[in-house]
C-alpha cells in the first residue's frame, strides 16, 4: 500500500507539471510590447505606408501610425485575449489612398479580440484568424 501510495503522488506530482500545451512554439506567457511594424492588413496587399502599433507594458498604452494620423488607447490583456479601449486619434487631413488605409486599419484594431506571438511575428486576430501581421522592430 505504500508503494502504491508513493506511486500515485509522483504521478500526480509530475502531471502537474505539465505546462498546459503541447505546442512548443506556443506564446500564451508572451505578450505584446515594444515596436511593431504592420505588414498585413485586410484587403491592402501593398501596403506603401509604414504602419505601426506600440505596445507600452507599464502603462498597457497602444500607439503608433495608421496611415496618415497616430493613434491611441489602452490595451488589456487576459491569457491570449486582447482587447483595446479608449482609441483616438490626431485628425489631420490626408490623401485618399491613405485615408483608406488608415481607416481599414482602425476599423480592424477595433475587432481584434486575440493575439498570438510566434517567430517575432505578432498576430491580432479575431476568434481564431490573423487580420493584422506585424513584425516587431
Amino acid at each position: 500500500m505504500k508503494y502504491v501510495t508513493i506511486l500515485l503522488l509522483s504521478c500526480l506530482a509530475l502531471n502537474s507539471c505539465k505546462n498546459g500545451t503541447n505546442d512548443p512554439n506556443s506564446s500564451a506567457s508572451e505578450t505584446p510590447s515594444g515596436i511593431y511594424t504592420i505588414t498585413v492588413l485586410p484587403e491592402h496587399n501593398n501596403i506603401s505606408k509604414e504602419l505601426t502599433i506600440s505596445f507600452d507594458d507599464a502603462t498597457k498604452k497602444v500607439s503608433g501610425h495608421s496611415g496618415c494620423n497616430q493613434f491611441f488607447g489602452t490595451y488589456k490583456i487576459e491569457g491570449n485575449a486582447l482587447n483595446f479601449s479608449q482609441m483616438g486619434s490626431t485628425r489631420k487631413m490626408c490623401e485618399p489612398a491613405a485615408n483608406a488605409l488608415e481607416t481599414a486599419m482602425l476599423q480592424s484594431l477595433d475587432r481584434i479580440n486575440a493575439y498570438t506571438i510566434k517567430d517575432n511575428m505578432l498576430h491580432l486576430n479575431v476568434d481564431s484568424n490573423t487580420i493584422i501581421q506585424a513584425v516587431k522592430n
